[in-house]
């Protein structure tokens, strides 16, 4: 029977011994530092003082003042004033000298209000460099993550979002510069619009198409040249690809031009439909060496009148 016990000889519980306990021979069970009242091995139930003063071994050159927090050394098996990575298991009951090798533990005392241990609570809460969430470490049996620590997986979590980030602009990028092809409207063909949307032209006849607007109304044309149906999908492999031009006539005159645009040079004209102001017979639409396009009618416009002309692009 254990003979090195003072006093708080009723603070007892049993355990199931994990190896070979010695009467006396203070054992480390989980973080709770108890005293084995009685000799065992492994797989006894043991009867352990866990509270009361009880004289243990000391770290020589540590002088203890009575009440000081006192540590477990797990390396050495002795009591320490040293915090470090040792254990808090309770108070000095009695003072110490540096010199002695034994000194008496209140065991279990005072380890709810230690300082230590609110200072632990403190750094665990902490939002500064090395405490908080980088001493928190994670049990990761699925090999999910190669951190340890909960800051070291939200920093790994957040370079994954960033990666799938930056791919979902890269693809966003290329989108919008497939888009810049057909969205944009009138000579330059490389600024998409805003609010460029498809709109669908008429089925059901030679030269049924899509339509693809820019901010200013303006729009290309992805023209069929075979009739399509209502519900017949659009067959872009026999697209071709046209640009709305608007030549107007003015009054008192019998022809018209649009201004001049190079990407139309070598381009053909589709169709010329006048859509407002005209009375007169258009007679020919041209489109000239520059990319203007020419509507001339059969006598003069006693009103201002507007064409709508769609040239295919070389």
């Amino acid at each position: 029977m254990a003979t090195n016990i003072k006093f708080g000889t009723t603070d007892k519980l049993t355990f199931v011994a994990g190896g070979t306990y010695t009467s006396g021979t203070p054992v480390l069970i989980g973080n709770v530092l108890v005293v084995p009242l009685s000799d065992a091995t492994s797989g006894d139930v043991v009867e352990c003082q866990v509270r009361g003063r009880v004289k243990l071994d000391k770290t020589t050159a540590e002088a203890w003042t009575q009440g000081a927090t006192l540590y477990w050394n797990a390396g050495t098996s002795k009591l320490t004033t040293t915090a470090s990575t040792n254990y808090v298991v309770g108070q000095a009951g009695v003072a110490a000298g540096a010199s002695d090798t034994k000194g008496w533990i209140d065991l279990g005392m005072g380890l709810e209000a230690d300082s230590d241990v609110n200072t632990l609570i403190a750094n665990l809460a902490s939002t500064a460099n090395g405490k908080g969430a980088s001493t928190i470490g994670i049990e990761d049996a699925g090999a999910l993550i190669t951190a340890t620590t909960v800051e070291g997986a939200l920093a790994e979590n957040r370079g994954a979002l960033d990666t799938l980030e930056a791919a979902a602009n890269t693809m966003a990028s290329a989108a919008d510069a497939a888009t810049q092809i057909l969205v944009s409207g009138g000579a330059d063909k490389t600024t998409v619009a805003s609010d460029a949307r498809i709109n669908p032209a008429s089925v059901g006849v030679q030269g049924a198409g899509i339509r693809l607007y820019d901010d200013a109304g303006n729009y290309l044309e992805l023209y069929a040249p075979d009739a399509m149906g209502s519900d017949e999908s659009f067959n872009m492999s026999n697209a071709l690809l046209a640009s709305h031009v608007i030549v107007t006539i003015a009054l008192g005159a019998a022809t018209g031009s649009s201004g001049a645009d190079a990407d139309l040079v070598g381009g053909s004209i589709l169709s010329c439909s006048p859509i407002a102001g005209n009375d007169q017979i258009p007679v020919s639409c041209v489109l000239n060496g520059d990319g203007s396009v020419t509507v001339t009618v059969a006598a003069v416009e006693t009103a201002e009148a507007t064409f709508s002309v769609l040239v295919e692009y070389p």
